[in-house]
């Protein structure tokens, strides 16, 4: 495994950004990358959502902002 680049991934809004979520992830692991679900290991993080409603986009400033550390 890439130990040195260690992926998390936050995923808000609806069901296929789950999914798209998942798949992402899977890929990385294909690749060889380190895949954590403790978003304080992780190197770099991914934040999965969409635009489509202001609400959505508020969270995800939101939890950008939160994950500043």
């Amino acid at each position: 495994m890439l130990e040195s680049k260690k992926f998390g991934m936050i995923s808000l809004g609806c069901d296929k950004n789950r999914v798209d979520a998942e798949r992402l992830l899977g890929i990385l692991r294909e690749k060889g990358y380190c895949v954590t679900d403790d978003i304080s290991e992780a190197n770099i993080l991914i934040v999965n959502t969409c635009a489509f409603l202001e609400s959505a986009r508020k969270e995800a400033i939101g939890a950008v902002l939160d994950c500043d550390g």
